[in-house]
């Protein structure tokens, strides 16, 4: 009984802690007008100020802030995009911001993290205690101090050394040239335990890590040496870098070796690793080998469902309409650049109130004139990617009709944005 009254303490404890730490963290919304009608953006690193050329100022929200006001209207955009997130935790933190911004208008554009789920479903049986935040606690616990027992041990009995952070201080980031091999050799020797080694290793790819939006940026070095970390230790840092530069540059082969290296080690699957590798797997020409993988990482049932829309993404957007619905939020389904807006008519067709804004035609016409480059900085999605200013421009040219058309019928909130144009400074 006792037992059961401390875990409940416990579970209370890290419960109050997440919520109050939830409530204290800001979001970046660039409030201007306290009185403004709110539009609330839910998105990944395509929507956030992320993989910009210059600058946060020029996303794609903030470039449609900009031209509602050019247009008479003043709008907060709370832009609450995350990269790397999936539909799954916008879902789960709707309701926190719907609650504390009170919006008029929202905004998606999601999914393209949920490649997990296109074949990964939670087995609701074997995750349960998962959900409690004590057995996560103990169970990270665990892993940190089986990962830091030999290095303990190793230091009571050694002498004066080096640290990591010592090697690492003269170290000419992204100049493989300026620092030989041959000294990062002899810098592994100076360290005391396997565990430093592989820390110091991951520390050096890191540095040597090139923009990752440079399309002709070599990250060979950096690969090496996160590989060469992992023969020392299960650095979870090296995992996750690695698991996502190949996902990014589309190496399958190595990132199912890397899958089955962390099924022999019997570490568990986590996001975000858990979203590199189901790319791969999304991407493999042999999915049956992938199956066995992801039954060996986790507790994670497998479904194939390809050239359709992943059951999870689906069902959070039915979900996240249905919560809209209920609070009378006007929603704006948004898709990705050059996808078929279809297959998202078609899954939320229940809710004829929801308007849909297509980015395929206007990304399409613009290819036809413009370079690649000139609208993405990269590839990542495989038919898209991360948009440049100029593409972040047309996003935000696009739904600006759409949000025009709402004010054209909703007469309430564009009296609201009229109105509050003059209780704020301007932009």
């Amino acid at each position: 009984m006792l037992f059961v009254l401390l875990f409940i303490s416990v579970e209370g404890l890290f419960f109050c802690t997440g919520y109050l730490v939830s409530f204290f963290q800001k979001a970046h919304s660039d409030k201007t007008h306290l009185n403004a009608p709110t539009i609330l953006v839910l998105g990944e690193s395509t929507s956030a100020e992320s993989f910009i050329d210059k600058g946060y100022e020029f996303s794609w929200p903030h470039q449609l802030k900009k031209l509602l006001q050019e247009n008479g209207y003043c709008f907060e955009i709370v832009n609450m995009s995350k990269p790397g997130t999936s539909s799954g935790y916008l879902l789960k933190d709707l309701p926190t911001y719907v609650q504390k911004y009170k919006p008029q208008i929202s905004i998606s554009m999601m999914g393209v993290n949920d490649a997990n789920n296109l074949w990964l479903k939670e087995n609701i049986h074997e995750s349960f205690l998962w959900n409690f935040r004590t057995i996560r606690f103990f169970s990270i616990l665990q892993r940190i101090l089986e990962n830091s027992y030999d290095t303990v041990k190793l230091q009571k009995n050694a002498g004066v050394s080096f640290t990591v952070g010592e090697l690492l201080s003269d170290f000419s980031i992204g100049n493989i040239n300026s620092y030989s091999e041959k000294q990062i050799d002899l810098n592994l020797g100076r360290l005391q335990t396997d565990f430093e080694r592989s820390e110091y290793l991951s520390e050096v790819a890191t540095k040597l890590l090139p923009p990752i939006n440079s399309f002709y940026s070599d990250f060979s070095n950096s690969i090496k040496f996160f590989k060469r970390s992992l023969v020392y230790s299960q650095n979870a840092d090296a995992f996750e870098q690695l698991a996502y530069l190949y996902q990014y540059f589309h190496k399958n082969d190595d990132c199912f070796d890397l899958a089955k290296d962390m099924v022999s080690r019997k570490i568990q699957l986590e996001d975000p690793l858990l979203t590199y590798f189901s790319r791969c797997a999304y991407d493999s020409n042999n999915k049956e080998k992938w199956k066995k993988i992801f039954l060996n990482l986790g507790p994670f049932e497998i479904t194939l469902s390809e050239g359709q829309i992943p059951s999870s993404t689906s069902e959070h957007y039915k979900r996240i309409a249905q919560y809209l619905h209920s609070y009378k939020v006007q929603m704006v389904v948004m898709q990705y650049p050059l996808r078929n807006m279809a297959l998202l008519q078609q899954t939320l067709k229940e809710w004829d109130d929801i308007l849909f804004v297509s980015n395929q035609e206007n990304f399409n016409k613009e290819l036809q004139v413009h370079r690649w480059s000139e609208l993405f900085v990269d590839k990542f999605a495989g038919d898209f990617g991360h948009t440049t200013t100029y593409g972040h421009k047309l996003i935000a040219q696009n739904v600006l009709k759409t949000v025009l058309e709402i004010l054209k019928k909703d007469t309430y909130i564009r009296k609201q944005a009229l109105a509050c144009q003059y209780q704020g400074r301007p932009l």
